[in-house]
């Protein structure tokens, strides 16, 4: 199981657990809350909150646009619940008496429990590991040698006989009679031996180096070779085949975790 199934099958378990017990018990919403009504409680739940929301955020702590990110979300406010019982108890104290006699709290449980049943379904179903890949490449002409005369100089590169545009960068190495040069070595005129990579719009060569000849020579630029990109990796999640089976897979799931329990 990976580490974002497991934090997603424990938080499942315990929104869907808890607040059942409290809906099945109605006075239990009371008590509890009378119970939280001391310094010590509190004290003791933020710690517990501080505690398990860095655990949740150290090994999952991701923000992509898939169900991770809800336990990336669960993980902070967990934090954040567990700074203010330790920090501000008091105005803590104060929100648990408001709410204490409020009607919506039940509803509040309702919701508690279904978000429960959408971290359990993913936590219990969709596996980060199984993705489906697809690969694409890219393919550069790589030109082995250019040899022409300078025609005009601009700020960052210069024209080779007025049919390609060749770009200079930092990484570009000049080299004049086997010494380093700069672009201010090649005037207009100039004849230049280029190696380099054609780009798409076949009009531009991104230099990689550039060695100052004395000989004009006309070429035309010679492609010898092509190179691959890596591969970049499309990933794409297998949600079941509909979400009756995963929601069969999810209980299944929870009953042979519970059996497993009551076995030992």
């Amino acid at each position: 199981m990976q580490t974002a199934n497991f934090l997603a099958s424990i938080w499942g378990l315990f929104f869907i657990a808890v607040p059942l017990s409290l809906l099945i018990n109605p006075k239990q919403i009371k008590r509890l809350i009378s119970a939280l009504e001391n310094e010590v409680s509190v004290f003791v739940i933020g710690i517990i909150a501080f505690v398990w929301g860095t655990l949740t955020l150290l090994l999952n702590n991701v923000w992509e646009y898939n169900w991770r990110t809800i336990i990336t979300i669960i993980g902070w406010a967990a934090i954040l619940k567990g700074l203010c019982f330790l920090f501000m108890p008091e105005h803590v104290l104060k929100m648990i008496a408001k709410i204490k006699d409020k009607d919506w709290v039940s509803y509040a449980v309702l919701v508690a429990v279904f978000i429960g049943l959408v971290i359990a379904f993913f936590g219990f179903t969709v596996s980060v590991s199984a993705a489906t890949t697809a690969t694409s490449t890219v393919e550069k002409n790589v030109v082995e040698k250019v040899t022409g005369k300078v025609t005009a100089v601009k700020l960052n590169g210069f024209t080779l006989q007025n049919k390609y545009t060749v770009s200079v960068n930092k990484n570009t190495k000049i080299k004049k009679a086997g010494k380093d040069a700069l672009i201010s070595n090649i005037p207009v005129g100039t004849n230049v031996t280029i190696t380099g990579v054609v780009n798409k719009d076949k009009k531009t060569i991104t230099a990689k180096t550039i060695t100052i000849v004395a000989v004009a020579k006309s070429a035309t630029p010679k492609v010898v070779a092509k190179t691959t990109v890596p591969a970049q990796t499309i990933t794409k999640y297998d949600f079941g085949a509909s979400v009756s089976d995963g929601i069969f897979k999810m209980f299944g799931s929870m009953f042979d975790f519970v059996g497993n329990l009551v076995s030992k």
